[in-house]
């Protein structure tokens, strides 16, 4: 069973968008984001969990204000951490500038955990530390 000590709501339901990326995707609806006043993102990236480098430019600007974590919309596995380069946008790059990784929840649950951590006032360590909670190479 996992376990999140750090959970306990203290506020009213946030609004967490889930944001599918997809082939010839040009993000100009996430240049709305922080307007919108969103309490966080879950990126549903295209297979290992990556968007094109025009679509990644809204997202750093997003970043600058909530959390984003990157998930996969393929159903099963996690996103890569770890992959050729560690240039704008690549897995490397995610995991140094601060994003979170949704790790093997999909990104359905990944927005579900979100939102409980953010009602919980949790810090950005205590999120990273609840989405690793759900990778393959967790140690209970």
């Amino acid at each position: 069973m996992r376990k999140h000590p750090w959970l306990n709501i203290k506020k009213e339901p946030v609004d967490v968008l889930l944001y599918t990326s997809y082939m010839a995707d040009s993000g100009k609806i996430l240049s709305k984001v922080n307007e919108l006043d969103y309490a966080g993102l879950v990126v549903e990236g295209q297979g290992a969990g990556f968007c094109a480098e025009w679509v990644f430019d809204y997202i750093v600007e997003i970043h600058k204000k909530i959390p984003v974590v990157f998930s996969t919309r393929i159903g099963n596995g996690e996103p890569l951490t770890l992959s050729y380069g560690n240039g704008y946008g690549m897995p490397s790059y995610l995991v140094e500038h601060g994003y979170l990784n949704s790790n093997q929840l999909d990104s359905r649950k990944a927005r579900i955990l979100l939102m409980l951590l953010i009602m919980s006032n949790c810090t950005k360590e205590q999120m990273q530390q609840s989405f690793n909670m759900y990778s393959k190479y967790y140690l209970q």
